[in-house]
């Protein structure tokens, strides 16, 4: 794992996009390289339902909530394509009101210890606002 070299504002300002859109490359790059910032928790204490990030360093990912699908691994770059991120996206069973959880897992395979976090947040269904929009 590569030295912090970013402030701390400048992780909040990651964390605070998070919850308006899918982080990419260059997000995540600053949120491990300050990995060290976010206390390990285990998936299964993540209640269902809620939206967050959390660091879980696992190698193999389950939680209490249900997915209807999930994605094939898929890698994400930072900024200047040198630091590679797997990802695999879930979305979720549970769906209130036209907006369904969803779910990222993202992880550096090359590091030891892994670093791992999940992204849960709320998507609406674009269906369902399409329809919404439409009445």
């Amino acid at each position: 794992m590569q030295e912090q070299h970013v402030d701390n504002n400048t992780v909040w300002d990651v964390l605070e996009t998070s919850t308006h859109r899918v982080l990419d490359g260059t997000d995540w790059d600053v949120l491990f390289q300050n990995c060290d910032l976010f206390p390990r928790v285990n998936s299964f204490s993540i209640p269902p339902g809620v939206e967050g990030m959390y660091r879980v360093d696992c190698i193999g990912y389950a939680d209490n909530n249900q997915w209807r699908q999930t994605s094939s691994r898929k890698v994400l770059r930072n900024a200047d394509g040198l630091v590679e991120f797997n990802v695999r996206n879930g979305y979720g069973v549970f769906e209130a009101d036209g907006w369904f959880l969803r779910r990222q897992v993202v992880r550096m395979e090359e590091d030891f210890p892994r670093v791992t976090f999940v992204h849960y947040w709320y998507e609406q269904n674009q269906a369902a606002a399409q329809a919404a929009a439409e009445d």
